[in-house]
């Protein structure tokens, strides 16, 4: 038995050189939300504020961290072990900290509306210079934030051994990490400026006047393809929609906060059985577990965790991580095959030498399938109508497709601007109207006959039934024998062969995703007279269809991948 308490001193990033201002901080109290504010508004740092650390997070003297761990022999014969363990282990967070110092560096983002907004509202913005960051994005370190990354493990196992010199052990081991590094890049979590919900349907605050963020078409140079809805109110229809007019931080972009918000747990059941002697050796282990944790779309705390889905509330994006797979399987052995010649005579040790002390060896792998709602952006990559279809001053009699935003206006596409008035969610959530995972047939993984449009201003669900892509199947296998000619020198020859069952894998998105894509977008043929193309054939009418459109996905995947290799391989040693 043991126990102890480790202290740390764990350092924060900071820079030099260029870099040596410091990390920026936001610091509201001093932010002017005026036109004529200062530049760097709200943003401090330690060449302007020396109690600001370099670093722009707070370095503790000391983190505890203690230790400890039993193992105990219950019986008393060294056959039956019982150990346990636990520990706190602090960590630095990822050196991308270093992105609260391009600011005070001089370097920083800007990005201007696209040409699409119109020519002029791109060609007349003035980008900022020097330091000067009003109307970038930046990014600024959470002001007196001292927590530091941490991950307290813990474990217990009960080890036997068992006849023929094999050994069961079987753990739990547990761990929960919390404090993980977060800057909203991906996920727009903890973005100072995300734009409050239904705030793109107010008054836009610089125009004084109410748009649409996916008006009804306008034309300037042939009135009869305009819209009714532009013929009848053309100033509100053709005036350019600029998001960050709606910020509520008016003299910035996106303000990514630097803070210490994710959190993470893993649980498991491991089982390891081993024989490391004898002819006959393996060592095989099995692992029922599940990883969760809030996902924050990045990989600044390891591997990719899943899209954020809700930029508001952390809580909501808490679920299975993307890596997680809740069994894994491996196998691996070896077995010195029985001596088939045993006479002394001549012959027969030549015979011997040819057919006796072959090895055949092998590895078998399996993991279950990965979450495909996690590995397709958390919205099965869905697809909505962003040209829904409206009367025109040529076809007054087409339908009227549009959406109605509660400021009255109309607006022809799907999106979270025009669902939610906000552009913080990066997706619009399909809505389920049964179990995606019930009834399914043959090698089919989930049911896209239970995914709908969800109902106007509402999100679907964050955390769907698990949908699990096909699991993953491994097996090798080896023969080999050494021909010995004295001590030192001996020539091997080995046959072995990868997926020797020749076992396929299905797979997801070996096409550009085609098979694993939702579309609620639809089309027709015009039915209303006169309502044709100048060839005469019918005018293409789109709407928004309440069932999946896209036939390539079926929730089968639609490819197959793998192969079995052969080699055969001759070596001399000397």
């Amino acid at each position: 038995m043991n126990f102890g308490l480790r202290f740390d001193h764990v350092g924060q990033w900071y820079g030099f050189n260029d870099f040596a201002a410091g990390n920026e901080v936001w610091d509201y109290a001093n932010y002017d939300n005026g036109p004529n504010a200062p530049n760097n508004t709200g943003l401090e740092w330690n060449a302007i504020d020396k109690s600001i650390p370099l670093s722009g997070f707070v370095t503790r003297p000391i983190y505890y961290a203690p230790r400890g761990g039993i193992a105990w022999d219950i019986f008393g014969t060294g056959k039956t072990v019982f150990r346990g363990g636990m520990g706190v282990f602090r960590y630095q967070v990822t050196s991308e900290t270093a992105e609260a110092g391009n600011g005070p560096a001089g370097s920083f983002e800007y990005t201007s509306p696209t040409v699409f907004n119109g020519i002029a509202s791109s060609s007349t913005l003035t980008p900022p210079s020097s330091v000067a960051q009003n109307g970038s994005s930046v990014y600024a370190m959470q002001r007196g934030d001292s927590r530091e990354p941490f991950t307290n493990d813990w474990s217990v196992s009960v080890t036997q051994a068992l006849a023929w010199h094999s050994v069961l052990d079987v753990s739990y081991v547990g761990n929960r990490s919390a404090n993980e590094y977060m800057d909203g890049t991906n996920s727009n979590l903890f973005n100072l400026n995300n734009i409050p919900i239904g705030g793109i349907f107010g008054m836009d605050p610089v125009t004084h006047t109410y748009v649409s963020p996916a008006p009804p078409p306008c034309s300037t140079t042939n009135s009869a393809d305009e819209s009714l809805y532009c013929q009848a109110n053309p100033t509100t229809y053709s005036q350019t929609y600029n998001v960050n007019d709606f910020r509520p931080l008016a003299n910035y972009q996106n303000v990514y906060l630097v803070t210490h918000a994710p959190y993470s747990n893993y649980n498991a059941l491991q089982v390891s059985f081993t024989k490391q002697s004898g002819p006959v050796t393996f060592l095989t282990n099995y692992t029922f577990s599940k990883v969760l944790g809030t996902r924050d779309g990045g990989s600044n705390n390891g591997s990719g965790n899943g899209a954020g889905l809700d930029p508001f509330n952390l809580r909501n994006d808490y679920g299975p991580l993307e890596y997680d797979h809740t069994q894994i399987m491996n196998l691996v052995y070896n077995w010195t095959l029985p001596r088939a010649i045993r006479s002394s005579t001549f012959g027969n040790r030549i015979l011997g030498g040819a057919v006796n002390s072959w090895q055949l060896s092998g590895y078998t792998s399996f993991q279950s399938g990965y979450n495909l709602q996690l590995l397709t952006g958390g919205d099965f990559n869905v697809q909505y109508p962003t040209g829904l279809t409206v009367p025109t001053v040529a076809n007054p009699t087409l339908p009227d497709n549009s959406i109605t935003m509660p400021n009255g206006l109309k607006a022809i596409g799907l999106s979270p601007s025009t669902y939610f008035g906000t552009s913080a969610y990066n997706v619009l959530m399909p809505a389920l109207t049964c179990n995606p995972t019930a009834n399914l047939h043959g090698s089919q993984r989930f049911n896209p006959n239970c995914f709908t449009a969800p109902a106007y201003g509402t999100q679907g669900s964050y955390n769907m039934p698990y949908m699990r892509a096909p699991n993953y199947w491994n097996n090798n296998l080896g023969i080999y024998k050494d021909f010995h000619f004295n001590d030192t020198r001996y020539l091997q020859f080995r046959i072995s062969a990868t997926n020797w069952v020749n076992h396929p894998l299905r797979q997801f998105g070996l096409a550009n995703s085609s098979d694993e894509e939702l579309s609620f977008i639809g089309t027709a043929n015009a039915t209303c007279a006169g309502c044709v193309t100048s060839s005469g054939a019918p005018l293409q009418v789109q709407y928004l269809s309440p069932t999946n459109t896209n036939t390539t996905t079926t929730g089968t995947p639609a490819f197959k991948t793998g192969q079995r290799i052969v080699t055969v391989a001759t070596k001399f040693y000397f």
